[in-house]
């Protein structure tokens, strides 16, 4: 297996994506071994306190029906849901999930092995009336090389984001699977990683690490 294809890069994260956006990638790569992914045991939730109520974690199975079971989720994701869907299959969580880019993003993190962003409508009707939703999920591999968990952070707001900066609805929601019609993500397609990317482990790491 090539040390190119899990050097830590920033996948197709743009450059105007939310600063929250950006942290958990920084950290993410942060905590990133050489030649290796990063597992459950390098991620640690009171290192990044201000992104946890939005964040949420899933466990990635094989050679079953459910592929996603949630492993953990923020506290305003429950009660944008109404409930805390801790253990439950991802797919009955999320509405319309088969074939849908919420299944596509997951399948993306898990094989390229690198961040995923996307930011579009959601399909789901949250308390809060979000419409729009930023999202980066970072994938997790306990052995360093087969993705196990996906850590995903998403912030939602009333509108599209016109300005870098705009504050979501809430500091603190997470997603539960929504994007239903998201626009294109823009910024570098998914892609090796090259050695030249390290050089991104040299951006100020956010306050708090």
């Amino acid at each position: 297996m090539s040390m190119h294809a899990l050097m830590p890069c920033d996948g197709n994260v743009p450059q105007d994506a939310h600063p929250d956006i950006w942290m958990l990638v920084h950290y993410w790569k942060y905590i990133h071994p050489l030649g290796r992914l990063p597992g459950g045991a390098h991620l640690n939730f009171e290192d990044i306190p201000q992104l946890f109520p939005n964040m949420r974690l899933l466990d990635v199975l094989e050679g079953g029906p459910h592929r996603y079971r949630v492993r953990m989720i923020g506290p305003e994701h429950a009660k944008q849901l109404g409930y805390d869907p801790t253990g439950s299959w991802y797919e009955t969580v999320t509405n319309r999930f088969n074939n849908s880019v919420v299944e596509l993003d997951l399948e993306r993190v898990r094989h390229a092995r690198r961040p995923v962003y996307r930011k579009g409508k959601t399909i789901v009707p949250y308390a809060t009336n979000a419409k729009i939703i930023e999202r980066v999920h970072v994938p997790l591999a306990g052995d360093g090389y087969r993705v196990d968990r996906i850590a995903s952070l998403t912030l939602f707001f009333p509108e599209l984001r016109s300005f870098a900066g705009s504050r979501p609805i809430a500091k603190a929601t997470p997603e539960s699977g929504s994007e239903g019609s998201a626009m294109p993500a823009t910024g570098p397609a998914l892609g090796i990683c090259l050695p030249h990317m390290f050089a991104a482990l040299t951006r100020p790491l956010p306050i708090g690490f």
